[in-house]
């Protein structure tokens, strides 16, 4: 069966062209749910498409997701173009979130992969499909810093680290004289936010038990050419998320006299 197509203005009385795409949307659905592949497994009855994502913000739905405008992009990427001629998009006139798609990392201008489900009381929901967050993590060099602002004590507890992707200077980490070096053509903070050491908390220095009485702790840095595990932490409340890396705690001792 052809699919139907896409209507971006009109109606008649209560019946408006979102409605006419909805109920488009079903039918395709439902026919698309009673064929069978080659496997005899039943097709996915909801099309995957390429969406353009326009604007973001959390989730009201209070799950944790954000939420996100969206045009349809036209399929091939030698058009020129954005939007799909007579594409789909995420609103209604009255709600332009009516149809928000739903996703862990989502940021505009991104073009995303998303497919529509009902829900059991018939709600039109869109999810994005995209890898998870959490799983990207892998050795960097810790190439340059800068402080944050110092705490109340006057102390800076804090710093923003710049990074390179590392690896070894031979392809195995056998022998006393290898050494970390910056991966060619690898990832950079140049195109990914500064990283965060999850150790360092404004007023906190260290974690752990006491120290001698004449011992005077100050916070120190991470030093330059450290490698650390790097992770891309999802953030669920502003779009792209943030990296972090554990390391230490780094403290500076002097004897008080």
């Amino acid at each position: 069966m052809p699919q139907f197509p896409r209507f971006t203005s009109g109606s008649v009385g209560r019946l408006t062209f979102d409605v006419v795409n909805d109920l488009f949307a079903r039918v395709e659905s439902l026919e698309a749910s009673r064929k069978e592949n080659r496997t005899g497994t039943e097709q996915l009855g909801y099309p995957i498409m390429l969406a353009k994502v326009l604007e973001v913000r959390a989730a009201q739905d209070g799950s944790g997701c954000l939420e996100a405008k969206w045009v349809e992009q036209a399929s091939s990427p030698c058009t020129g173009a954005d939007m799909a001629t007579g594409g789909r998009r995420s609103g209604t006139d009255a709600d332009p979130w009516a149809n928000a798609v739903y996703g862990n990392s989502l940021s505009v201008g991104q073009t995303v992969a998303i497919f529509a489900n009902y829900s059991t009381t018939g709600g039109l929901v869109y999810r994005a499909i995209e890898s998870s967050a959490s799983s990207e993590t892998f050795p960097a060099l810790i190439t340059g810093r800068s402080e944050w602002p110092a705490y109340t004590d006057g102390k800076v507890y804090r710093w923003k680290y710049i990074w390179v992707e590392a690896t070894f200077s031979s392809p195995s980490p056998s022998g006393p004289n290898l050494e970390w070096m910056a991966c060619a053509g690898g990832r950079n903070s140049g195109g990914f936010p500064s990283a965060f050491n999850t150790f360092e908390r404004d007023g906190i220095i260290g974690i752990g038990g006491g120290v001698p009485a004449s011992a005077r702790l100050s916070p120190a840095p991470v030093s330059i050419g450290t490698v650390v595990m790097l992770s891309r932490i999802p953030c669920q409340s502003g779009g792209g998320g943030f990296w972090a890396f554990s390391a230490g705690p780094v403290v500076s001792v002097s004897c008080a006299i």
